[in-house]
């Protein structure tokens, strides 16, 4: 701080008072510099507010001023404002700097630039808070956020800031009108901005409405649109101020041998989602008034079905600054699906015989079962099949040909050998034990899903002649005893594709199987089959019992030249489509035994 010197013209008491009344008037302009930036901010604001098309939603009267508060850009606190100078003949003495150009009170604070909204909001401080190179009692101005500073009032002395001469920059703010806010500043200027019921930028929603909605099944995960209107047509809907309503819900789970699963979920509402709100528009492109679509995504984790009843709610707030909800009168009934390889189970035997008869050919037969579902009623659906919107097959036509037809009505898929093919032919004359090919097969429900499989399509003969042979050192244990002499023919049968897994795909196998013994005759083979097993559970295993009635000796065979006849066991497997009651023959297998007996 600059002093002058000591003379004889002052004493130490009149140095202490001039100090003193230095020091105040610093103070004052300090805490004056304050007041002003706080002032100089809230005007900005009320600028932006004009600027952005705002309007107020409250007026709120605080101990020393006011608390306004605008529909889009918050609230700002504006001092009660003492009496201040006006201009010289009604002109306006609005704040200027040293060179008497006018101060900026717009624009975006940190952006430098030249008009507009891109000029930073000016900032006031005394000479004492910059340093030593300022004159500790002038007040500065700077207008690039504080890079550079110019003065605009105070020199050493009694001399008083320029412009207002009050505590702010605001006068008055009026708020008796009905439409509008009056803010005077201290020069006169008036500053209008509109009340929020007055304004014409945001209509109050009367209504809502939805209109034509073709009522569709949502696959899970899948999307639906909603058609509405908002009255009036004036008010812009957006993802802020529309949300889903569910009125009613009901889930389905799936039903697997009476354990049902669970969906993970808190609230019905859970499986929907309003994720897009957008004008609806004409074929031209052109947008329609008054008219919204509504995007409706569905959520859950689960295997489920699900209907639900989906409304829309319109929220504002209104002048008081509360939340109004506006609701729909209509509801619209929504229905999620699983997805097709959630709803169908495929079913299929590993193998087949290439003849149900002597000549018939047998079609490798892949069985559609649809998957049941219930919910906490008891009330059953299952998957429709007329969710499946295509289904594609790709195969080796030369070697098969796929019908597809009887997948809606019957449920299963058929594939057809060409029988002029070399693989099949040397099946049915003796050459191969088994032959195969493949396809794959495809269902795509309407939302696109796919369900797939490669299907092994393996043939085994018809008729087949196996070689066993049965130990007389195990054999002769059992000679004339209750207990049974057992083999396991599965490795014998694996051959042929008759493995032990054959039938797991199978959901609803049949197996058969039974014996024609002709060996029990007189001072012949030394035993005879007396019992006969297929399965342990869905494992293919057959084993065969003998009853040994006499002595077995080493190099007994029952296929010598005189026997007229061979001991013949039947494996037969059957399945049925889901609605059908006719069962399909998949494996009609004749087997003629050549046994022999050693050591």
């Amino acid at each position: 701080m600059i002093v002058p010197s000591c003379s004889d013209d002052y004493d130490d008491s009149e140095i202490k008072e001039r100090l003193d009344k230095v020091e105040n008037r610093v103070t004052a302009l300090e805490k004056w510099c304050s007041i002003i930036n706080s002032e100089i901010a809230s005007l900005k604001r009320l600028i932006t507010a004009l600027e952005n098309k705002d309007y107020v939603t409250g007026v709120e009267t605080l101990e020393n001023g006011y608390k306004i508060t605008f529909s889009k850009s918050g609230s700002i606190t504006i001092q009660n404002g003492k009496d201040g100078g006006d201009g010289e003949d009604g002109k306006t003495n609005w704040l200027t700097d040293v060179d008497g150009n006018m101060i900026r009170t717009t624009g975006n604070d940190g952006v430098d630039g030249s008009s507009g909204n891109n000029a930073p909001t000016p900032i006031m401080k005394t000479g004492i808070e910059l340093g030593n190179d300022y004159i500790p009692d002038a007040v500065y101005l700077s207008v690039d956020s504080g890079e550079s500073w110019k003065k605009v009032s105070g020199d050493r002395g009694e001399q008083g800031v320029q412009g207002p001469k009050g505590d702010s920059l605001f006068k008055n703010v009026d708020n008796s009108n009905d439409d509008y806010v009056i803010f005077t500043l201290q020069d006169g200027t008036p500053i209008e901005i509109s009340k929020w019921f007055a304004s014409s930028q945001e209509p109050v929603p009367t209504g809502i409405i939805i209109l034509d909605y073709t009522t569709m099944p949502i696959v899970k995960g899948g999307q639906a649109q909603i058609k509405l209107r908002v009255n009036p047509s004036g008010f812009k809907v957006t993802k802020e101020n529309i949300e889903l309503d569910v009125w009613n819900s009901d889930t389905y789970f799936l039903d697997d041998k009476n354990n049902m699963s669970r969906a993970s979920y808190v609230t019905p509402s859970d499986y929907y989602e309003l994720v897009k709100i957008e004008p609806d528009k004409n074929t031209t492109n052109e947008e329609l008034e008054g008219q919204w679509i509504a995007t409706i995504q569905s959520k859950g984790v689960g295997n489920y079905r699900n209907l639900s009843e989906l409304s829309l709610v319109v929220n504002y707030t209104d002048s008081k600054g509360d939340v109004q909800r506006i609701s729909c009168p209509q509801s619209i009934l929504v229905e999620t699906v699983p997805t097709v390889e959630e709803g169908i189970a495929f079913s299929y035997s590993k193998v087949q015989t290439i003849y149900t008869t002597e000549t018939n050919i047998n079609p490798y037969m892949l069985f559609t079962n649809f998957k049941f579902y219930k919910n906490t009623e008891g009330e059953i659906w299952h998957y429709n099949m007329k969710l499946i919107a295509e289904v594609k097959t790709e195969l080796d036509e030369s070697l098969l040909t796929a019908d597809t037809e009887s997948l809606y009505d019957k449920h299963y898929i058929s594939f057809t050998p060409n029988m002029e093919a070399s693989i099949w032919k040397e099946l049915t004359e003796g050459k191969t034990k088994k032959a195969s090919s493949s396809a794959k097969i495809k269902l795509i429900d309407f939302a696109g899903c796919c369900k797939e499989l490669d299907l092994p399509i393996v043939y085994c003969p018809s008729n087949i002649n196996l070689k066993l042979e049965l130990s007389a050192k195990e054999g002769n244990k059992y000679q004339n005893t209750s207990e049974s002499y057992f083999i396991n023919i599965g490795n014998e049968l694996a051959e042929y594709g008759l493995v032990q897994d054959v039938i797991s795909e199978l959901t609803m196998p049949a197996i058969q199987g039974f014996t024609e013994d002709d060996s029990l005759m007189e001072g012949h083979f030394p035993m005879a089959i007396e019992e006969m097993g297929i399965c342990t559970g869905k494992i293919f295993n057959p084993i065969l019992g003998f009853y040994v009635y006499k002595e077995a000796i080493p190099g007994t065979r029952n296929y010598d030249p005189y026997d007229e006849t061979l001991p013949t066991i039947t494996i037969g497997i059957t399945s049925i489509a889901q609605e059908l009651v006719t069962p399909f023959s998949l494996v009609a297998l004749n087997i003629k035994l050549y046994m022999e007996i050693i050591e």
